[in-house]
């Protein structure tokens, strides 16, 4: 007996339900992790930026909006004339992406708890780097498989911010200050 799924998606559609659910479950973890990694003896978030401040924080501020409408640019742009046979290469580079970004946020968690901290530590900065990954794979599938300029600007400001800001900037700080 063959059962078919109730609701036919459209390989578009499917992209923006699967970087939908995906982004809920980051910005969930943000909210939820974020206020609970809060180094002990800390009162404040700004715990979490170890030693940013003032104009360089805005700055990240500012990239964080713009690399997110980007995003979200960037998706509806590939969601469009996409077919299954490039559905999946998509779907890996998303993972990659919304993943990191999900263990980004569970790394600070753990370190919070002074439990195995040395692991914590380097699972922060893989979070980083497997974030940074899924970018550059995007970048990948919007410049080279695609061609389509635009996506490959939107997602080359994700790039911008997760490789240079976060991976570099805000890592440096991590890394010489929560020590």
């Amino acid at each position: 007996m063959h059962t078919h799924f109730p609701l036919q998606l459209q390989p578009g559609q499917a992209l923006l339900l699967y970087v939908a659910i995906g982004g809920i479950y980051v910005l969930t973890s943000y909210a939820y992790l974020l206020p609970r990694s809060i180094p002990h003896g800390e009162t404040t978030l700004d715990a979490l930026w170890f030693g940013i401040h003032g104009l360089e924080r805005r700055m990240f501020y500012v990239s964080m909006v713009v690399s997110a409408l980007a995003f979200v640019i960037a998706t509806i742009r590939f969601s469009r004339s996409l077919t299954w046979k490039e559905f999946p290469a998509l779907c890996v580079a998303y993972t990659l992406f919304l993943a990191g970004a999900t263990l980004w946020t569970t790394s600070l968690w753990w370190l919070s708890s002074n439990t195995y901290e040395s692991m914590a530590r380097i699972s922060v900065i893989f979070a980083l780097c497997l974030t940074t990954l899924g970018a550059i794979v995007l970048f990948r599938e919007a410049w080279i498989v695609r061609r389509d300029l635009i996506t490959a600007i939107a997602i080359g400001l994700v790039c911008f911010h997760v490789a240079v800001l976060d991976n570099s900037r805000w890592a440096y700080a991590f890394l010489r200050n929560s020590q």
